[in-house]
């Protein structure tokens, strides 16, 4: 007796026991496509950003900071290298600046390279 109760309440309410139903809406920053197969199943696909051009990686941006940091500390490298401070660190002679800003400046490139469109 409840579930006839359900059932026709359904039925009057709009509800149909299966049906197919694809629509779509747009928003102005989606588009999203409703495809439903029966009453207790609803599929939604978003595409976000379908109006707007294709976004910039953040690979790219973090790419170009490893090559500003690069540029900054391989500077200084080659500052330490033609003048030498005056109390010098224990492994100076290493020149780990010069070593770390050209592994910077080579990560930078990389991320650079293979994340832009130019």
């Amino acid at each position: 007796m409840l579930a006839d109760s359900v059932s026709r309440q359904r039925q009057s309410a709009g509800f149909r026991k299966s049906f197919s139903f694809t629509g779509a809406y747009e928003t102005g920053a989606a588009v999203a496509r409703i495809v439903t197969r029966s009453t207790h199943y609803v599929t939604i696909d978003v595409v976000m950003g379908s109006d707007r051009r294709e976004m910039i990686s953040i690979w790219l941006f973090i790419g170009l900071l490893l090559l500003a940091y690069g540029a900054i500390v391989m500077g200084a490298g080659i500052w330490e290298l033609f003048t030498p401070p005056v109390h010098p660190t224990v492994l100076a002679e290493l020149h780990a600046s010069l070593w770390w800003g050209a592994l910077l400046l080579v990560l930078g490139g990389v991320f650079v390279g293979t994340n832009s469109k130019w």
